[in-house]
């Protein structure tokens, strides 16, 4: 399974409308699968289209749409697990000079079918986890979510896609959005479990680099609005308390920025909050997104299927600043001849470790 620096060499096992395809298995020459937080997964392969034919002629394998065509449900597995499970919207043709012609697809998974769809229309009394709900149930997808929050006067949903939306609603209760084995999810950031492994440098993590940046960190973020039903102003500030769950035992960099800069406040305005509550919650997702992009990492690592944009991992070996947990927040899973396949990822938290 391992070649050499541990990149995972085998083929990853190809399934079409739920069939395995051991022709496109052999002949897959590159593989992308892009997994990002809160958006859609979409992959690119890379096959031969040139070879022997069932009629025993030699010519064009795959133009035949047999095995690819639009719609054709496509599935990428390693092992028990599913690195890709999508539908093909696109088809290319590549003639290059003193090379065998090859096709290439890209598939996008089950959130494309609420990317396809733009409305406007308004949800009364509805939580932002029933808006989510509705919004799957229009395209007929089961869900998964958990998205603690208030019970809104009304939504409104502006010339925006049926993805927008519901990533929109996500972001207001800091939570992951993500389409896994057929079913939408939600759930609090917070809520993250650690994936039960860990990455380690120079066994199954084969490069990593980290960089904590205090640029975008702020002390504090002040949300203001207007209550209509009390007609009242509001104004919330959200600080360093609403990171206890999120430094563990380092430290984040709201506190260092504090300690080295002193106060550096930031405002909110523009994000219309209909009360006290809703200017609360939307203020602390915003301050916490922005204080988990203090220390961001870049890796490479063994192939795993179980690396997911909703996921916790440790990454040992890595010195003191950089050890410890992490929140997966985008993967890509490559695979080609030479290196074959592999996992690259990024991850963010809010803190660092003390220096040893």
């Amino acid at each position: 399974m391992a070649g050499t620096n541990n990149v995972v060499s085998s083929r990853p096992e190809i399934l079409v409308d739920g069939t395995r395809k051991a022709g496109l298995e052999s002949g897959l020459i590159s593989l992308s699968i892009r997994r990002t937080e809160g958006r859609i997964a979409d992959c690119e392969a890379e096959f031969s289209n040139w070879g022997n034919r069932p009629d025993g002629s030699v010519g064009w394998t795959l133009f035949d749409g047999a095995d690819l065509d639009f719609g054709r449900r496509l599935e990428f597995k390693l092992g028990d697990g599913s690195l890709f499970d999508g539908r093909i919207l696109a088809i290319e043709g590549r003639f290059p000079s003193g090379a065998p012609p090859v096709l290439v697809v890209r598939a996008d998974d089950g959130l494309q079918a609420l990317r396809m769809v733009r409305r406007t229309r308004s949800f009364e009394r509805i939580s932002d986890a029933d808006a989510v709900r509705r919004i799957a149930g229009d395209h007929g997808i089961p869900v998964d979510i958990d998205m603690p929050g208030p019970t809104h006067p009304v939504l409104v949903q502006s010339n925006q896609t049926d993805l927008a939306f519901a990533q929109e609603r996500a972001r207001h209760r800091d939570a992951d959005l993500w389409f896994q084995d057929g079913t939408l999810h939600a759930r609090p950031r917070s809520s993250r479990q650690g994936a039960g492994f860990d990455l380690v440098l120079a066994r199954n993590l084969m490069s990593f680099s980290a960089t904590a940046d205090l640029a975008h960190q702020r002390t504090e973020l002040v949300v203001s609005g207007w209550d209509v039903e009390r007609k009242a102003a509001i104004s919330r500030r959200i600080g360093s308390d609403a990171l206890a769950r999120e430094s563990a035992s380092g430290r984040t960099g709201v506190a260092i920025l504090q300690e080295r800069f002193g106060d550096r406040v930031d405002s909110a305005n523009h994000g219309s909050p209909f009360d006290d509550q809703e200017a609360l919650g939307w203020g602390e997702a915003r301050f916490l997104a922005a204080a988990r992009r203090f220390a961001r990492g870049r890796g490479v690592a063994v192939a795993d299927a179980r690396l997911i944009p909703a996921s916790r991992i440790g990454i040992r070996g890595v010195g003191p600043l950089f050890e410890g947990e992490w929140d997966v927040v985008e993967i890509e899973h490559r695979f080609d001849g030479e290196s074959g396949l592999r996992t690259e990822i990024v991850v963010e938290r809010a803190w660092i470790g003390n220096a040893a």
